[in-house]
């Protein structure tokens, strides 16, 4: 099934359909040069024979298995990584991913830096968004942390988290959830026919 449906669904990126995906950020978020949101869900499965620790995790999951997603504005999967071992963090699952691999190699067809506005002459990079859970590169941006900020960096916060686009991979895990159960049911486990 994914064979048939991934290039039709998942299409691999172009500079158009990036340029496309920063202007809902930039018109729903008014966070303009955004190419994505990026998170991570821990769904919870039956153990499966050989899987050890490698899948008990900080939140106190039995054997999750992480589900990374990239989404745009409107909560669409622009990509998505399954079967992560459920010990490890956000980010350093997304740092294994391909995707990753090719947005730091220069391999995504992601647009060369632009203005964010008019009049301006600073030209800024494309980049994905993401929680806390994710580490500050280049191409990743995150809020800032601590209570005691600027009131720039509350601001930049604010875009972030009070208004809530920016982070519509989690709004995504949200919808999915509500729609297939995904959360704190557990998946079934079909090499055992068990739930």
């Amino acid at each position: 099934m994914w064979d048939q449906l991934v290039e039709e669904q998942l299409p691999f990126p172009t500079e158009e359909s990036w340029r496309a995906i920063s202007e809902g950020f930039k018109n729903t978020a008014h966070f303009p040069n955004c190419i994505g949101s990026v998170d991570g869900k821990h769904v919870r499965v039956l153990k499966y024979p050989g899987s050890g620790s490698m899948n008990l995790n900080y939140k106190h999951f039995l054997f999750p298995v992480v589900l990374m997603a990239v989404v745009d504005s409107n909560c669409r999967f622009v990509y998505i990584d399954v079967g992560a071992y459920g010990k490890d963090c956000d980010s350093s699952v997304f740092q294994r991913t391909n995707f990753y691999r090719m947005l730091t190699d220069g391999r995504l067809n992601v647009p060369q830096p632009a203005l964010i506005r008019e009049g301006s002459e600073v030209k800024l990079p494309f980049v994905l968004v993401g929680d806390q859970g994710f580490s500050l590169t280049d191409k990743v941006l995150r809020p800032y942390k601590g209570h005691f900020l600027s009131d720039t960096k509350k601001i930049f916060n604010y875009r972030f988290v009070g208004h809530g686009d920016l982070l519509s991979a989690h709004s995504a895990f949200s919808v999915t959830n509500g729609e297939y159960f995904i959360g704190p049911s557990m998946l079934l486990n079909h090499s055992q026919n068990q739930l």
